[in-house]
This record gives C-alpha cells, structure tokens and sequence, in this order.
C-alpha cells in the first residue's frame, strides 16, 4: 500500500468526524422547530447538489455506474413526499448536508478530466519498466490526492448520515411506524454507495499500481544483477587470458615474444626485446 495513503486515511476519518460532529450531536441551533423546518426544507435541494458533484465525477471517470446510481438516487428522493421525510427525522435530527456538499464539491475539483492521465513508458531501451496495471485503471483517478479527498467526502457523508441510518432501521422494526417513513431511507442508503464508488475504485487501482511499482521494481534489480554477473564473468575471462598471456611472454626467450593482447601491438620496443644493457 502506498504510505502516504496509509498516514491520511486516518486523518480523513478524524476530518471526518470534526467536520460533522454537531450535525449528529443532536443540537439544534437557532429556534428549535423553526430551525428544523428550515433543514428539513433544505435538505432536498442539498442532497441533489450534492448527487449533481458526484454525477460530474462519475462523468469525467466515465463510470456508467456511478451515473446511473446518482440517477437512481435523485428518482428514490423524488417518491418520498415531505411527509415521509419528516417522519424519518421524527426522532433524530436532520441530516446537515452542507459539509457533505462541500467536500463532494473537492472532490469534483480533485478530478481529472477524461482523458487526460498518461502512462508513461520506460526511458531506457532493454531496461526493465513497471508490468502494465489492470486496464481500467489507465482512465480511473487514483493518485494521493484524489483517494485522499474521495476518502474524505465518504466518510463525511456517511458519518452525516450515521443518525439517519439509525433511524431508518428502528422504522423497519419498531411495529406501526415502518411504513411509510421507511421509503425514505432508500435514497440515504444509494448516497452512501454512490459517495463509496469512487474511493474504492481509487484504492483498488492504487494498489494495482502499487503492485506494478513492486515487481518493476524487482524486474531492474534482477536486471541489474544478471548485468554485474555479466561483467563479473567476463573480467575474470580477461584476467585468466592476461594471466596466461604473462605466464607465456616470461617463457619466450627475447625477441620472440609478442601479445595476444590487441592493446599491447605497436607499444615501445615491440615485440618486447628488452636488451639487459642499453
């Protein structure tokens, strides 16, 4: 796993947590049921601001998935009347989903458009590169800071909507108040899906990619050592020749002896009669 993605998922968790911790804390600003009315009014128009981000970087990624999941969204959103939100949110507070808004709004801005990521290719010819990653993954944002702000609008979604979730499961087991407040819980369960899809795509290619970094990697260090034998081999080839070739020179008697070495024709006093007084 990429480390740097390691350090931050635990610093968007706590982001997370601090960004929307008086959203589910229970506390009303303003004047109680007016300022209920006022976020329950809001919520609608907030929640599909918020699938509109999601569906602009499920378009630049060219995920028909996560589009038609945005889309499926908006459509639950649309059957639940007023009355059947306000119902949901009888006994927890209203969802706030400003900070939600905001960091899918990051997010779209983190993302690349279509088309524009490059693979880059080896530098050096016969020197190994990193294997090709899973195909897909060429066209799906998945650097640091596009994981690390995809992490972020999910966890802020989720947790915005963590007291939400609890109230959507006591409506489906409390006796007499299923019904049809409980139509309402479907669009908050696709959100959270839809917030997940591009975290998940990005981790999963990130460590596609990180595992194609390994094994390059391992390829040109292989490659390396393969070369450094090589050479190895072929310096000890040259000194057991020149070895011999010395051996064989202090045996001829002067004047006869002459190099097999290419390097040594044509030196001084060639073919090596070295005379015992000038």
């Amino acid at each position: 796993m990429n480390p740097l993605r390691t350090v931050l998922m635990p610093a968007a968790v706590a982001l997370a947590c601090t960004v929307v911790t008086p959203a589910i804390a229970g506390q009303d600003g303003g004047n109680g049921a007016e300022a209920r009315t006022d976020r329950l009014a809001s919520f609608r128009p907030d929640f599909n601001r918020m699938l509109d981000q999601y569906d602009k970087v499920f378009q630049k990624l060219g995920n028909a998935r996560g589009i038609r999941m945005t889309s499926s969204a908006r459509e639950s959103l649309r059957a639940v009347s007023d009355d059947q939100l306000a119902k949901l949110f009888t006994k927890v507070r209203v969802p706030d989903l400003a900070s939600a808004l905001q960091a899918a709004e990051k997010l779209n801005a983190a993302t690349p458009a279509a088309g524009s990521r490059t693979v880059s290719a080896t530098e050096t010819p016969g020197f190994p590169s990193a294997p090709p990653v899973f195909e897909p993954c060429h066209n799906i944002a998945h650097d640091s800071q596009f994981t690390f702000g995809a992490l972020v609008a999910f966890q802020v979604l989720r947790t915005v909507l963590a007291a939400a979730e609890f109230a959507c499961e006591e409506t489906l087991v409390v006796a007499g108040e299923g019904g049809n407040a409980a139509g309402a819980c479907i669009p908050l369960a696709i959100a959270q899906d839809v917030a997940a899809i591009p975290y998940e795509l990005a981790s999963f290619c990130g460590g596609e990619e990180d595992s194609a970094l390994a094994q390059g990697t391992y390829d040109r260090l292989e490659h390396i050592h393969n070369d450094i034998e090589a050479a190895r081999a072929q310096i000890i080839s040259e000194m057991r020749s020149l070895s011999c070739d010395l051996e064989r020179l202090m045996h001829t008697p002067e004047g006869q002896r002459r190099s097999s070495v290419p390097e040594c024709t044509g030196m001084p006093y060639f073919p090596y009669d070295f005379p015992i007084h000038p």
